[in-house]
């Protein structure tokens, strides 16, 4: 080995072993800009887990003047599973208690067209 390779190994080393003693900490962050306080941190984790990233995007207001095409009788009135989303402010909707195998559920009353409406995509 030559005194040039050796001199790279020794000041690589020296580089590499001197970096480890620079570490730093983040506690700052949490307690403060005086670590010697005696502060205990002050941290918040969130977690949602309300679906909402899920959710539909917003689309036109419902118009009862709109003939919508889908899947229900356009003016016919159809009961189905409760959806909190479907009764709102001003939509043609009602919620009731419909008994199935002896016990009562709550359902949603609305008008076919309002629910070919609902089901229809976001206007994008």
């Amino acid at each position: 080995m030559t005194f040039k390779s050796l001199k790279r190994i020794a000041v690589l080393s020296a580089l590499f072993l001197f970096s480890l003693t620079g570490l730093s900490d983040d506690t700052e962050l949490f307690t403060g800009a005086n670590i010697n306080n005696n502060a205990r941190p002050q941290v918040m984790i969130i977690l949602d887990t309300s679906g909402s990233m899920g959710w539909d995007a917003p689309k036109a207001d419902y118009d009862a003047n709109t003939i919508y095409s889908g899947d229900y009788t356009s003016n016919g009135i159809h009961i189905v599973k409760f959806d909190s989303d479907l009764v709102t402010e001003g939509s043609p909707c009602n919620t009731i208690w419909v008994e199935i195998n002896g016990k009562n559920r709550k359902r949603v009353e609305c008008i076919g067209n309002y629910l070919n409406w609902f089901e229809q995509d976001a206007e994008l």
